[in-house]
């Protein structure tokens, strides 16, 4: 394989981004790619003591954050989920704000019901999955927010609590759940297909429990804030908490041959895009296209030079990798993470010494574990024929969309597929560019096809244009 193609659409490729112009290949983050499934990860949590309350020691602490974000935005403050302080509760704090975070954290184990929750859990021999997480964590949500402003109360920071009803009885029912499935999880009689098929239908009652209050009126759908902390937050700590993993990645995506109808639909506009079709190197077996990329930092700021950025291919499988949390902890500062989750009160967690880092095998599990998470799709998807580059936050912060377009070599732009829906307009521009850098950069022959559907093939073809030349200055 010497070449592969990459669909765009002419608003991003010409006035719109500029791409063509450029030369720039974007790389999206994963909730800019178009199946929610990328890069899923079936993150587990199966801890001791010490690692479940250091997670409701941190969730409380992250609560509590987005709660003083909330008194200060009032009803017009919209949380993002990247507001959630997941790699550092305690960012910058001063010594009375966490003097206030472990005031809060006091009361909430001090709760009726909490400590149950925890040895439960603790003696746990099936995996708690997202959903079970998430419930039990909703389950304790009134909880939490009566510790946050008994806290505030006590310290002179805010008005008496104004949680109703009896928040204390709320984890009676996961407490009987929690205990019944240790209790058959001991003799074999439930699984985890069979917890996770519980809390799938527990999940699904929920949501449609909080529609109908929302339709309603009992639950107001655009007091945002209020049902931000009262209902959403659990969701978005636990979706979140893979940041702690794994660092953020990005992505820039190209296929095998530009013969894919649904393909040219779906990324090149309806067919009035183009496809890039890239020249690749291949060593070993090892596809890889050059970028000018971000590769160290001086005194005056990051550092840039030509890097021969390696291509994945996507696999379509129906598995997902699964992930142990408490084990692979690793996307934060060894002094945060033993704060944080590897010691309680003193306690050492039964990973404290047995993460991560501890092992040359354990960091090369990791960053395996890490690469093959990102290429993996759903057998829907296998037409595609994907490959794709990765870019990761582990060293550089790539946070901006700005730092995310990297140029690459004109030389290495082999030719350009005009879509069946191309207008002429958009055709007469693109020449008119590569012209223009034909001509800056000495190049004789730059390759222009136009795509068509064949009768004898069945599929998306292309047709070279080699009429279309230009003529060189003397």
């Amino acid at each position: 394989m010497e070449h592969l193609y990459r669909y765009r659409n002419t608003h991003s490729l010409l006035d719109g981004y500029q791409e063509l112009e450029k030369q720039e290949i974007f790389f999206a983050s994963a909730d800019d790619l178009n199946d929610p499934m990328e890069g899923f990860r079936d993150i587990f949590w199966q801890g001791d003591e010490v690692s479940w309350r250091n997670l409701f020691k941190h969730y409380i602490s992250c609560l509590q954050h987005v709660y003083m974000l909330v008194q200060i935005g009032g009803p017009q403050y919209h949380l993002d989920k990247s507001e959630i302080p997941i790699q550092d509760p305690r960012p910058d704090y001063k010594p009375e704000l966490n003097a206030t975070i472990d005031h809060t954290a006091k009361i909430f184990f001090e709760s009726p019901g909490l400590s149950q929750i925890v040895d439960a859990l603790a003696k746990r021999t099936i995996p708690v999955r997202a959903i079970e997480l998430t419930d039990i964590l909703e389950s304790i949500q009134g909880i939490a927010l009566l510790s946050i402003q008994k806290s505030f109360h006590d310290q002179q920071l805010g008005p008496p609590p104004t949680i109703t009803g009896d928040p204390e009885q709320f984890p009676k029912s996961v407490i009987q759940k929690l205990d019944l499935l240790n209790k058959f999880g001991e003799t074999k009689q439930i699984n985890e297909e069979k917890i996770w098929a519980l809390d799938l239908a527990g999940q699904n009652a929920t949501m449609q429990l909080k529609l109908a209050n929302q339709y309603n009126g009992i639950i107001d759908p655009t007091a945002e804030h209020k049902n931000l902390l009262a209902i959403d937050f659990p969701g978005l700590y636990v979706e979140q908490l893979g940041l702690l993993v794994h660092p953020p990645w990005y992505a820039a995506c190209f296929m095998e041959s530009a013969k894919n109808s649904s393909a040219w639909g779906h990324y090149a506009g309806n067919h009035s895009g183009v496809c890039l079709k890239f020249s690749v190197k291949n060593k070993d077996g090892r596809k890889s296209l050059s970028l000018h990329s971000r590769i160290g930092y001086d005194m005056k700021g990051p550092i840039y030079g030509d890097v021969d950025h390696e291509f994945q291919k996507v696999s379509y499988e129906l598995d997902h990798l699964s992930i142990d949390f408490f084990h692979s902890i690793a996307h934060i500062p060894i002094p945060i993470a033993n704060r944080d989750w590897r010691y309680f009160e003193g306690r050492p967690s039964k990973f404290a010494t047995d993460n991560v880092g501890s092992s040359e095998e354990n960091r090369s599990r990791y960053w395996r574990d890490f690469s093959a998470s990102l290429c993996i799709k759903t057998p829907d998807w296998a037409p595609e024929q994907e490959h794709r580059i990765i870019l990761n936050g582990s060293f550089n912060d790539y946070s901006d969309p700005k730092t995310r377009a990297l140029k690459y070599r004109f030389e290495d732009l082999d030719g350009i597929i005009f879509g069946i829906r191309t207008t002429t307009s958009d055709k007469l521009k693109i020449m008119k560019i590569i012209e223009e850098k034909c001509r800056a950069e000495s190049r004789k022959t730059f390759n222009f096809y136009q795509a068509y559907y064949s009768r004898r093939t069945k599929t998306i073809e292309c047709s070279h244009l080699s009429l279309l030349k230009f003529k060189h200055a003397e």
